[in-house]
């Protein structure tokens, strides 16, 4: 931090167990991408750029996380640092003299160079905006931050107090939104858990469990995956024929629809792995009702959990998933 930022300082915390882990993901692999979010919005009609700009400094300004930079050298442990202000980096360009195939390229290229530039960690916001003019009355607004400021949740309660402002702001009405929940609660509270229960509570959820659950396929010995090769991501989207059936037989059955996936996921691991007892990992929100409001609070407060399914041939389908569900309930 510069010594002008530090007269800007507003408040110091140490970071989620999420957020720490992001962090070092990516100063590990600074350039490869990592972590970085990027929201894509088309725009129709006229828009009031200078008001538009001005709602998203005045989110910003509500919300601590979105002020926050890190720094961890020369600490014993990382921490995220508020200021009191920041500019919210927003750049225009004018694409209306290209068409469609040549507009869409030119798009996909910008994401892709705005994911591998990154942010630096110590110069918030960890977030950007870009608006592109496709047509009379057309734009594209691409809205990159990194992943240690923001969960998907928060997305839709940032874009929302977003187009609050901005209708008030156009109309040059007051703008009245709730005092936004401190992300420094949510700290605090982390910081009050009982870490010799957690680690008694996973210590017993996984005993017995000393290998991980193969997915079926292994590099033969000896031959390591190749530079890029070391993960992947697959996206299978399914049709909203086939989703709202799924919807109805978890609801039919008294399960969430992430109940059944979960389980048909431990099942083909079962199936691929030939064991009976398989752990993979699942996202969990992390929003305690502990804390007050906590449904209206910008942050990152999700979790990432091992998630452990014995699969018996004695028991029906309608109880495993049900003892699936109540486990999922007290994570």
């Amino acid at each position: 931090m510069s010594k002008q930022s530090k007269q800007n300082i507003e408040t110091i915390l140490p970071l989620s167990p999420p957020q720490q882990g992001m962090l070092f993901d990516t100063l590990r692999a600074p350039q490869s991408g990592r972590h970085i979010e990027q929201v894509v919005f088309d725009l129709q009609g006229p828009i009031n750029i200078k008001a538009f700009v001005e709602a998203w400094t005045r989110v910003v300004q509500r919300h601590q996380i979105l002020r926050s930079g890190f720094v961890w050298k020369q600490q014993d442990d990382p921490l995220q640092v508020a200021l009191r202000s920041v500019e919210v980096p927003f750049e225009e360009h004018d694409w209306r003299g290209f068409d469609t195939a040549a507009g869409d390229a030119r798009l996909k290229s910008y994401l892709e160079q705005d994911r591998l530039q990154g942010f630096p960690f110590t110069k918030p916001p960890l977030m950007r905006l870009a608006l592109f003019h496709t047509g009379d009355n057309k734009m594209t607004l691409v809205w990159s931050h990194h992943h240690i400021i923001l969960d998907g949740w928060s997305l839709a309660l940032v874009f929302k107090e977003v187009l609050l402002c901005y209708q008030a702001l156009s109309e040059d009405c007051e703008i009245n939104l709730p005092e936004a929940p401190a992300y420094r609660d949510y700290i605090s509270w982390l910081q009050k858990r009982d870490a010799d229960q957690t680690t008694q509570f996973w210590t017993n959820e996984l005993r017995g469990f000393n290998r991980p659950t193969p997915l079926g396929k292994e590099l033969p010995p000896g031959k390591p995956a190749k530079p890029g090769e070391e993960f992947g991501e697959e996206r299978v989207s399914l049709s909203e024929d086939l989703t709202a059936a799924l919807r109805n037989l978890a609801a039919r059955r008294g399960l969430t629809l992430n109940t059944l996936i979960q389980g048909v996921w431990a099942l083909m691991l079962s199936r691929y792995s030939n064991e009976n007892d398989v752990v993979f990992g699942i996202t969990t929100s992390g929003r305690s009702s502990d804390l007050p409001n906590i449904e209206s609070a910008v942050g990152v407060f999700l979790n990432t959990l091992p998630l452990r399914v014995r699969v018996s041939a004695e028991t029906t389908l309608q109880d495993y998933l049900a003892q699936l569900q109540r486990y999922n309930a007290k994570l």
